[in-house]
């Protein structure tokens, strides 16, 4: 059994890295556009809310869920521009970035993600999520990573 773990950590070993460029500083931020869904509404007078998916990078084999954040529903009385800046980790290094998948749920279907930090192929990765004139706010954030 030890040298079927052996031979394992071996392969690991000589797989080719892919590192992408990262992004230093917000003069180099980088924009994203989303793919937009329409959520049909459960009753009639309901907001007719959109599902907003920006994703990041690539998976890639044996990568782990290195952080996760959901925030809560946030209902607004008037049309408000929300914004949020989220970075893994909070401090240090982190795993190697692999992929950043991103979704925001709200009324409207304006919205803008940008990396501010880092980024796939670096050990930490700051994003700005944003939502244009929206009652409804919802995102979910999911950074995954590998160890090299």
């Amino acid at each position: 059994m030890l040298w079927k773990i052996l031979i394992f950590l071996c392969f690991l070993a000589i797989m080719p890295h892919q590192v992408a460029a990262a992004k230093d500083d917000k003069k180099n931020s980088t924009k994203l556009s989303p793919n937009i869904t329409e959520i049909p509404p459960p009753i009639d007078k309901a907001l007719t809310t959109y599902e907003l998916k920006y994703i990041i990078g690539a998976h890639k084999f044996g990568e782990f869920l290195a952080f996760e954040k959901k925030s809560a529903v946030f209902l607004f009385g008037s049309k408000h521009n929300p914004q949020i800046a989220v970075g893994y980790p909070d401090t240090g290094d982190g795993f190697r970035v692999s992929a950043v998948d991103v979704v925001s749920i709200q009324d409207s279907k304006t919205g803008e993600l940008v990396i501010t930090r880092g980024g796939p192929g670096v050990r930490q990765i700051e994003v700005s999520i944003s939502a244009s004139q929206t009652k409804l706010w919802f995102y979910h954030i999911k950074v995954y990573g590998t160890l090299w």
